[in-house]
């Protein structure tokens, strides 16, 4: 038996295991990567000092690409290492009307703004309930998913000969 494994791989433990699940459990799973059934149960057991390659992760995160949770592993990885993932748009995708992108910008980031103003106004603070009935994180991923897609226009931008 292994030794005792940290919180830290356990928890990278449990993110192949919820990854094997997403894509049907282990017996689907290794029909999409290069290991056997057995051997992503080790992956997912606690008991195994023994870990997902990072190809069986791409091969296996590939397969729930648009899932809830997903990329379990990838997601996982990005956390412990102090970092968020933001889904980027696909190539192309993008528009390309700078008003709508500034615009929704523009909005977002004052919806967000008035909001912790009217939680700072009682006692200079934000509280976690204000938080939760602003819908603050909510309005947070939104701004961060229209910054991601001016960004992604301004690199489809550069790419574009006109």
């Amino acid at each position: 038996m292994a030794e005792r494994l940290n919180s830290e791989k356990q928890g990278l433990k449990l993110a192949a295991r919820d990854l094997v699940r997403s894509v049907g459990g282990q017996e689907a799973a290794a029909g999409f990567c290069r290991v056997s059934q057995q051997r992503l149960s080790e992956y997912g057991s606690v008991n195994a000092d023994l870990f997902m390659p990072a190809d069986v992760v791409m091969d296996l995160e590939a397969v729930t690409r648009g899932e809830p949770g997903a990329p379990h592993v990838t997601r996982y990885l990005a956390r412990a290492a102090g970092f968020g993932l933001v889904a980027l748009p696909e190539l192309g995708a993008v528009s390309a009307n700078w008003h709508d992108h500034i615009g929704g910008l523009a909005e977002e980031a004052g919806d967000i703004t008035r909001k912790i103003c009217v939680a700072l106004a009682d006692d200079g603070k934000v509280t976690g309930r204000e938080v939760k009935a602003h819908g603050l994180i909510a309005d947070a991923e939104q701004l961060l998913e229209i910054a991601v897609n001016l960004r992604a226009a301004l690199a489809q931008a550069i790419d574009d000969p006109g």
